[in-house]
């Protein structure tokens, strides 16, 4: 198993890294063409179409992972549930658009309604990117995405230079989507059709269920930040915050997000061979995850300010603050992600709901009060909420395989605490040097404990 999961990572991480320059790339070219209130507004418009699109909440991914074979007219009954319930929504957002003219401007309201076309196009290739995802293709999906994301990228800042603004953000979703549907399609050779299997609708139901509640919570956890800037600070504050979650979720886009997504195809297989190869596979991953994510966060903490005053503009300035308050969000959410994908495995899936209700209720009332008082606040708000769903469920999995959680957990937190208490003791007065070398040596005994961590973890893992 560990042989495995060190293969499709190893595969992987050339494009990965690839296609990280590319995101990196976006992130610093876009700004200098598309100022704080256009980000702003797209992102307004994100988390409408997130609220809009309710009945694509549905979640088909764990149920097709949850059998070996589906059957035809299963997967084809999948196919035409996510696209007719992602055209219901896109419809919803249409009649709506009139409604909510008096509270939102219509640049927010059209890019709004060409997500939901999005959310269309990419139902249309959820079938094909299950199929792949199915038989462990991660190296080519890695390397499409890659290519993918070049080409819009292009495309996008095309437009951005001309001064196009945030409709060259949402030109750069539509072909995203749209190539990837066409790639997909020919990758796997599959051609749905619509077809609405009654057996087939009531075992997805019974599956599915559960999960529809956690997607409904899952959107208010994940999109409230961004509901609740925009109404109390307005679209500018909504785009220095939404500029900063970019960079907190780097570890999730270097490649710690993308572990824990595989790993639920790698749960599920486990999951048949009985609760020690479950508690070994999680462990296992968790142990990767905890790694690559704190130590990508705690680097980027030691130098995003000197980053940001080097590469963007004036207009960017309050972003390395609000960075540094969602250092804990970018620690926790590819964990988070992680643990979720575990218990989904292991069919605990109304534990995943009654902690995301709890989790929301603290997001709402946090981030609706903390928000007039500054970006700061909510973003650590934010990363508060995420924080207790993540340890609750994280004790909830440990109950249940018992892996061995100190050994995991306690050596990179370690580590990770000491290298921020000497960056920011000396706060500003620290020089550019002294940051290096910090850097250097916390990379250095983070490697050391990490490798010497992967020889000794299967020991670990026996003795429990």
């Amino acid at each position: 198993m560990t042989r495995s999961i060190s293969g499709l990572a190893g595969r992987v991480f050339l494009w990965q890294r690839v296609n990280q320059a590319v995101y990196l790339a976006r992130n610093i070219v876009l700004a200098r063409y598309i100022v704080p209130s256009d980000y702003g507004d797209f992102a307004a418009a994100l988390n409408l179409a997130s609220y809009v699109a309710i009945a694509s909440a549905i979640e088909f991914r764990t149920a097709f992972f949850s059998k070996p074979d589906l059957g035809e007219d299963a997967t084809r009954t999948q196919w035409s549930c996510e696209v007719l319930l992602n055209t219901i929504s896109l419809l919803l957002g249409l009649a709506l658009v009139p409604l909510l003219g008096g509270r939102y401007p219509p640049s927010v309201l059209i890019a709004m309604v060409g997500l939901l076309v999005v959310g269309v196009v990419e139902a249309s290739y959820s079938t094909h990117l299950y199929l792949v995802e199915k038989q462990m293709l991660f190296p080519f999906l890695t390397s499409l995405r890659t290519v993918v994301n070049l080409a819009s990228f292009a495309g996008c800042l095309a437009f951005a230079v001309a001064g196009w603004g945030w409709k060259a953000l949402l030109i750069d979703r539509v072909a995203t989507a749209a190539m990837l549907a066409v790639a997909l399609w020919a990758r796997t050779g599959w051609r749905p059709s619509l077809r609405l299997h009654r057996p087939s609708l009531a075992w997805y139901w019974g599956f599915v269920s559960v999960m529809f509640l956690n997607a409904l919570w899952g959107k208010v956890l994940f999109g409230f930040d961004i509901f609740a800037i925009t109404r109390r600070l307005g679209a500018e504050a909504t785009g220095l915050y939404n500029m900063a979650m970019k960079w907190a979720l780097i570890p999730m886009e270097l490649g710690a997000g993308f572990l824990a997504v595989m790993a639920l195809s790698l749960y599920s297989k486990e999951r048949a061979r009985g609760p020690d190869a479950i508690r070994a596979a999680y462990g296992e991953v968790t142990f990767h995850i905890v790694r690559f994510s704190i130590a990508i966060a705690v680097l980027m903490a030691i130098f995003m300010q000197d980053f940001f005053r080097l590469a963007y503009g004036p207009e960017w300035r309050g972003v390395p603050a609000v960075f540094l308050a969602l250092v804990p969000y970018a620690i926790w959410r590819p964990l988070y992600q992680n643990v979720c994908q575990g218990l989904q495995a292991l069919q605990r899936l109304w534990t995943i709901f009654w902690v995301m209700c709890l989790q929301g209720v603290v997001a709402l009332v946090a981030l609706w009060w903390l928000a007039p008082r500054g970006l700061v606040p909510a973003a650590l708000a934010a990363g508060g909420a995420i924080g207790l769903g993540h340890v609750l469920l994280e004790w909830r999995i440990w109950r249940e395989t018992r892996y061995p959680l100190g050994f995991i957990y306690l050596p990179p937190m370690l580590l990770a605490g000491g290298a921020v208490a000497l960056r920011f003791a000396a706060e500003e007065a620290m020089p550019l040097a002294a940051k290096v070398a910090l850097a250097a040596t916390y990379t250095t005994f983070a490697a050391w404990e990490w490798l010497a961590g992967r020889r000794r973890f299967h020991h670990a893992a026996s003795m429990g």
